[in-house]
């Protein structure tokens, strides 16, 4: 089972993520939070997420706090090696460029047709989770 943490502030789309993702591979459980903060604590073990797995992929839609978010996850020893996608509506280079030199994985811009949106989500578990083998950490 791979697991995804998806910090999506709107909730259809994180909604029609999960859903889309469930069809496309029965393997993935995907875990919603909408804020930056509620996040962290799932990445933290924070008591409130008894049951949080850490997560193997991380798809982030946070305009405002993004950045910190990213920053927060690569400066962590423990969570560093989780990939990250931003999966953002914004298509500013400035912002792109920030994302990825915080060492972002991938900036995909979400697309508005729901059969572009749906083939980008084959793409990210094709390569994610078929064609790329994800590091573990260490216990």
């Amino acid at each position: 089972m791979r697991n995804i943490l998806l910090v999506e502030d709107t909730i259809t789309d994180g909604q029609f993520i999960k859903q889309t993702f469930s069809e496309i591979n029965k393997y993935v459980n995907i875990e919603i939070v909408n804020n930056e903060e509620t996040a962290k604590k799932y990445l933290q073990s924070n008591p409130s997420f008894q049951n949080a797995i850490m997560a193997d992929l991380i798809i982030i839609d946070l305009m405002n706090s993004c950045l910190k978010f990213i920053e927060f996850i690569k400066s962590d020893s423990n969570l560093r090696r989780i990939p990250v996608i931003i999966l953002s509506s914004s298509s500013d280079n400035e912002y792109i460029n920030n994302c990825c030199s915080l060492f972002a994985n991938a900036f995909i811009i979400k697309p508005k047709e729901k059969e572009r949106f749906i083939e980008i989500i084959n793409a990210i578990d094709n390569f994610w989770f078929k064609q790329t083998r994800l590091s573990s950490i260490p216990k």
